[in-house]
């Protein structure tokens, strides 16, 4: 009897640890656990398309791992094409709030690859993030110019057999497996220095580009300046000199006629 109790309170806990990913109108509710205690190749023959070809490759697979600082701090997912077809692709997260995605949909053209920045925003406390999880979603689609509409109109009516589901977990570095337990990995902290240098190089990229746009359009801002303080100056000067013809013409009216006042 007390073990059949026992069963009964291990299968409500179960069935309570369901996570929630953002903007997952459609989707059913996973059960975590008993999907991460399946092996990854029976979980990427699991989540693979209808004829079990696994079309994206991302890198981390398994786990997010963020710096250990209090400040805001970003990671990446490298998403690459595996398959001769344009996929489309979406990112969720089970905390919207703490994190920023960047791009959170896109396409990614045949063996190309896309890169997602993830960020951590600050104010949130990094004990927390062993219970975040990302969803990586993703479908083959024929049309590489599929417009935003037939995109989302795509994820509403997809099959299941045919997206790719792929959950990835996160954790600071210093609780990551990667570097506790991958014994192919040489040196760990030169790998996560490359990785970061790599990836604050990327952030600076998009940060000149940036900079490169404000700066555009500081210029054009001061050229539209500069052109109306040219016209305002001859309009000016073409009333002065009007008021100049009219106040001569008025005084040799006054000459040639003294009665004129």
């Amino acid at each position: 009897m007390a073990d059949g109790s026992l069963d009964m309170n291990r299968i409500q806990d179960m069935m309570k640890k369901k996570v929630h990913f953002a903007e997952s109108s459609t989707e059913d509710e996973t059960s975590i656990e008993a999907e991460e205690n399946i092996p990854n190749q029976e979980r990427e023959m699991k989540i693979g398309s209808a004829n079990k070809e696994y079309f994206l490759t991302i890198n981390p697979s398994d786990e997010l791992a963020f710096p250990n600082v209090e400040h805001e701090s970003t990671v990446t997912i490298r998403l690459t094409s595996n398959t001769t077809n344009t996929v489309a692709f979406k990112v969720k997260t089970t905390s919207p709030a703490k994190y920023r995605v960047r791009p959170s949909i896109g396409i990614i053209r045949p063996e190309n690859s896309a890169t997602v920045f993830v960020t951590l925003m600050s104010g949130f406390s990094l004990s927390s993030l062993a219970s975040d999880k990302f969803l990586v979603i993703a479908a083959e689609v024929e049309n590489e110019n599929i417009s935003g509409s037939e995109l989302s109109e795509m994820w509403q009516s997809a099959p299941k057999e045919k997206l790719m589901h792929h959950k990835i977990r996160c954790c600071t570095m210093a609780d990551s497996n990667l570097f506790k337990n991958d014994l192919n990995i040489k040196s760990p902290v030169a790998s996560s220095n490359l990785t970061e240098k790599v990836d604050k190089l990327l952030l600076q990229n998009i940060e000149i580009k940036g900079q490169v746009k404000r700066l555009q359009n500081t210029v054009y801002t001061i050229v539209l300046f500069q052109l109306f303080v040219v016209v305002l100056g001859v309009v000016v000067w073409q009333y002065d000199f009007l008021q100049e013809i009219l106040s001569s013409k008025f005084t040799a009216d006054s000459c040639l006629n003294p009665n004129v006042r």
